[in-house]
């Protein structure tokens, strides 16, 4: 795409203005707001245990959660190695973590640019859509938090660039540089691991030109065996300090537990944290009846990595247990995670807002899809990469703040709603086919 001169000013001032706006909300006026709403939001915390474990690596004590615990695979080491490159040079100081996701903000917002451009190839959409990222409220909240959430939409959303670039031009080297991005993106988060076979199976559906099926499986064999060999050194550390086989973090069968007792009392009306803090009451038990040494804490930890390997094991199994004996839960859980991965907060209050957030933004969602569609069949790619990222969130335990990780994607579906709908009340006659104009 090519600009005029006054178009090329015109971007150069949006973008500065934005840059602006964007580090005074993020850094001065919502890290100032947020600690008046209350618990709701968790502000001004390192959450899940990246913090903790980020400082003992860099203070000499190893890759764990406390100088007296054991090693831990509690989270695999994407997120954390980012938090304690910034600890050794500036401490444990969450501004300048918050100073690096403003950094991570701004990349993102880039590739949503050119994501966008690549699909529509109409600027006013693909501006639209950074914009409405940058300044969507769940982003902002939580990237004024030391969490993962900018890291992960930074590290999935070049995947899905990559995911572009691979099927418009299927050579060697693009399998390589998209198998780097996925293992480097399972290394902070494992739950996008369904998008590598999901988009597999629409690159064979598309079959890009030249390329046999048997030539393509073998480019998707190269780009994950490259994603295996970025996540082989936590792996084999994993093996060496346990002899078992720990791809990821064991973290997760506490998140089959705890997402199975919210959704059996998901009618008592206690808010979500008062559930949780009781399931992790519930777990601090588990692990006395095992007969294990543990350091108490909502991520319990142990002195023995095999003493984790087998606690949070036998939380899944009996998660599982719980779902085998009763089928209805199962489908409970399903209802109740579809509604709880978009809309459920820490509080009542917490979850009315976003509600007020984010139905208005699932509506243009759903209509940008739908006209995307009618524009383009790559809109497919997008759709997938949402499906993937929450079909685990249906069985696990599920909050709003994890649809976070997908607003990226969102915010190119809502432009081509915004935009479609601004051009139909300057036009009054635009028709979907007419949206790339």
């Amino acid at each position: 795409m090519k600009f005029s001169s006054n178009q090329i000013s015109w971007l150069n001032i949006l973008v500065f203005s934005v840059v602006v706006l964007k580090a005074m909300l993020l850094l001065v006026i919502f890290p100032w707001l947020l600690p008046k709403l209350g618990n709701s939001f968790q502000a001004g915390l390192f959450p899940d245990g990246y913090g903790d474990i980020a400082s003992n690596l860099v203070a000499g004590n190893g890759y764990r959660m406390y100088d007296d615990t054991s090693l831990t695979m509690l989270r695999s080491p994407g997120f954390v190695l980012v938090l304690a490159g910034l600890f050794l040079f500036f401490g444990k100081s969450l501004f300048a973590v918050q100073v690096m996701q403003l950094l991570m903000s701004l990349v993102t917002a880039a590739i949503i640019y050119f994501l966008a451009n690549r699909l529509f190839k109409t600027q006013s959409i693909s501006v639209a859509a950074s914009l409405i990222f940058l300044f969507h409220p769940g982003v902002l909240i939580a990237e004024t938090r030391g969490g993962i959430e900018s890291t992960l939409m930074l590290c999935f959303t070049g995947c899905i660039a990559l995911s572009y670039l691979v099927l418009d031009h299927p050579r060697w080297r693009n399998f390589i540089y998209f198998g780097i991005a996925f293992g480097l993106t399972m290394l902070v988060k494992s739950s996008v691991a369904i998008y590598f076979p999901a988009l597999m199976a629409i690159a064979l559906w598309r079959k890009p030109k030249g390329l046999s099926v048997t030539t393509l499986l073998t480019r998707f064999a190269v780009a994950g065996l490259v994603s295996l060999i970025i996540m082989l050194p936590w792996i084999i550390r994993n093996y060496n300090i346990s002899g078992q086989f720990v791809p990821t973090m064991t973290v997760g069968g506490l998140a089959l537990f705890q997402g199975a007792y919210l959704v059996k009392n998901a009618d008592s009306e206690k808010d979500s944290y008062v559930l949780l803090n009781e399931a992790a009451d519930k777990q601090i038990k588990i692990a006395h009846e095992m007969n294990l040494k543990i350091h108490e804490d909502f991520f319990p930890q142990f002195y023995s990595p095999n003493d984790e390997i087998n606690y949070y094991n036998q939380l899944g199994r009996l998660a599982i247990s719980d779902y085998r004996e009763s089928p209805w839960l199962l489908i409970k859980a399903i209802e109740h995670n579809s509604w709880a991965f978009w809309f459920q907060g820490r509080t009542e209050r917490a979850t009315i807002l976003n509600i007020i957030i984010t139905a208005p933004i699932l509506i243009l969602m759903i209509f940008g899809g739908v006209l995307a569609l009618k524009v383009t069949s790559d809109t497919w790619i997008l759709l997938v990469a949402l499906f993937a990222f929450i079909a685990p969130h249906l069985l696990i335990l599920s909050m709003a703040r994890y649809h976070i990780i997908l607003v990226p994607l969102i915010s190119i579906l809502v432009a081509v709603s915004v935009i479609h709908c601004w051009l139909l009340l300057k036009t009054r006659h635009l028709k979907p086919n007419e949206l790339s104009l």
